[in-house]
């Protein structure tokens, strides 16, 4: 069975999650929802303790991973002086999947939500109250949950192993997004 990790870095309140798509039974031949676990990670540190909390949480989140997909820093949304630190967290957290030889790739936050909700600017309260209600197996505790989970869903779905059924728009969308090959890949 297909394991698929989605990130939402940040520095102050980083998402994660895991998926476990696919068509699992039971013993007695039932089928199972799928396996989804959200975290949110805060780390009270700062400067390297900070960073190395937040790569233990991508390592133990993302061991075993097939595939991971992260969503991509936006610049204009970022304040001031908050871009270096957080850049540099992003190009930590890809240095971490390359070193652990699991395929990753960066989504654009307009690609994330268009794919949610149909509208790329769609808003963070918006993209939560869609993915709480299109994930209803999911305890989602907020929108870094949230953006994490859709994330994951994206790689499941574009690997053949969607874990809800999504309109046909949404094929389109990840249609725009370069995808890596991957161990368990059903999409070809």
């Amino acid at each position: 069975m297909m394991r698929v990790a989605g990130l939402d870095p940040a520095l102050s309140s980083f998402g994660s999650a895991v998926v476990h798509p696919g068509e699992a039974r039971s013993d007695n031949g039932v089928m199972l929802a799928p396996l989804v676990r959200t975290y949110r990670t805060k780390v009270p540190m700062t400067g390297h303790a900070r960073l190395a909390g937040l790569l233990n949480q991508v390592r133990l989140v993302c061991d075993g991973a097939d595939v991971v997909v992260i969503e991509d820093i936006l610049v204009r949304r970022v304040p001031g002086n908050a871009i270096g630190p957080l850049a540099g967290l992003h190009w930590l957290v890809r240095h971490e999947l390359w070193m652990a030889g699991i395929p990753y790739v960066p989504v654009n936050t307009t690609h994330r939500a268009k794919w949610l909700t149909g509208k790329g600017n769609a808003g963070k309260d918006e993209c939560l109250a869609a993915a709480i209600k299109r994930f209803p197996m999911a305890d989602l505790k907020g929108n870094d949950e949230a953006d994490a989970l859709t994330l994951a869903a994206m790689g499941a779905a574009h690997y053949g192993y969607p874990l809800v059924r999504m309109p046909a728009s949404a094929d389109e969308v990840l249609a725009k997004i370069t995808w890596p090959a991957v161990r368990g890949d059903s999409s070809g």
